[in-house]
């Protein structure tokens, strides 16, 4: 009997792990570290920031993108911060679990693994690209495996490149999601070029084994994959336009009975394409720093740059806007506004 009872339990558990989990596709927004005017992580506007985010509707968001900018108790310290927040709310909440080595990747997933625990979350998720110090795909699998052994929660992995090792066969991610189910299977694409699409196809030919593949890269092909190889939406660093990918999103599920999503597409591709005259340490604040406080998200627009002379590791820089520019960013957000 018992014999019986164990082969029940090994075939339904681990579809009852999975039925658990949350739901892990949709628009993902990377959240944006805020800083006070002296530099410290602003814990009360990062506060603002993730109620913003799922007030605008996202199906999660990630925290935090900084993780060489910022120390380990800082990153720590926001990421309590934003569970506070989340805990209760509706959007998925992931931790961005970034360092040089697999050790500290994976010191980083069990505090945010326990810290989700203790707070009782059940939409929470960690994320990751490679560990800093790789230079093997032998390197990376032995790191994936590492992590794949020491947690328990959905891991997004982003496929992001140093230029010294491939990306991740579509095979060998699809064989981590079978050792490691409930684990791995959930997959940002990030790779240069329009290599990429090949890249999704890949994924794409291994599912159910690879459960989520997100459009990344920016979001400049977000449309084409999601016509082309049905992503399971975006994961962008874009928090100042969130509502507009919750709202592309949401018609991409009813399949753009209404033709929507172009014409809004095309809104946050103009946005983005500002970076051409706006120059800036970082691409991903830059002007965007300016829509986040315009919209009351933010109070500054001040940045941390790595600064390896800086014995801190970084300097201050304050993203400045000429009278030009400032109407060029205006006039290109009101149409994305009017846009969907």
């Amino acid at each position: 009997m018992r014999k019986i009872l164990s082969l029940l339990l090994g075939l339904f558990f681990p579809v009852f792990l999975l039925s658990a989990q949350p739901d892990i596709r949709g628009a993902f927004i990377i959240m944006t570290m805020p800083y006070t005017d002296e530099g410290a992580v602003d814990h009360e506007v990062l506060s603002a920031e993730a109620a913003y985010l799922d007030d605008c509707g996202v199906s999660g968001m990630l925290y935090a993108s900084d993780h060489h900018l910022v120390s380990l108790e800082e990153w720590k310290k926001g990421l309590l911060t934003v569970i506070g927040v989340m805990k209760d709310r509706k959007a998925v909440l992931g931790a961005i679990c970034n360092a040089e080595t697999t050790e500290e990747m994976v010191e980083r997933c069990l505090f945010a693994e326990r810290a989700a625990k203790k707070a009782k979350m059940t939409n929470f998720v960690l994320f990751g690209r490679p560990a800093d110090n790789l230079k093997t795909l032998s390197g990376l699998l032995e790191s994936l495996n590492t992590i794949g052994e020491a947690i328990h929660t959905p891991y997004i992995y982003q496929t992001w490149l140093h230029g010294k090792f491939p990306s991740i066969p579509a095979s060998e991610m699809a064989a981590l999601a079978r050792k490691y189910p409930g684990v791995f299977g959930y997959v940002k694409c990030e790779v240069p070029g329009t290599g990429v699409n090949q890249y999704i196809a890949q994924m794409n030919a291994h599912r159910p084994d690879v459960k989520s593949v997100f459009s990344a890269w920016g979001s400049w092909q977000w449309l084409y994959q999601w016509r082309q190889f049905h992503t399971d939406g975006i994961i962008s660093q874009r928090p100042a336009y969130a509502d507009v990918y919750a709202k592309i999103w949401k018609e991409m599920e009813k399949g753009d009975p209404d033709g929507k999503v172009d014409p809004a597409f095309a809104a946050v591709l103009s946005m983005l394409m500002l970076r051409s005259s706006v120059s800036a340490p970082d691409e991903h604040r830059s002007y965007h720093l300016y829509i986040l406080c315009k919209r009351g998200v933010f109070k500054n627009r001040v940045s941390r740059v790595k600064d390896e002379k800086d014995p801190r590791g970084w300097h201050l820089h304050t993203q400045e806007l000429t009278p030009e520019q400032i109407a060029e960013i205006e006039m290109r957000y009101a149409a994305l506004q009017k846009a969907i």
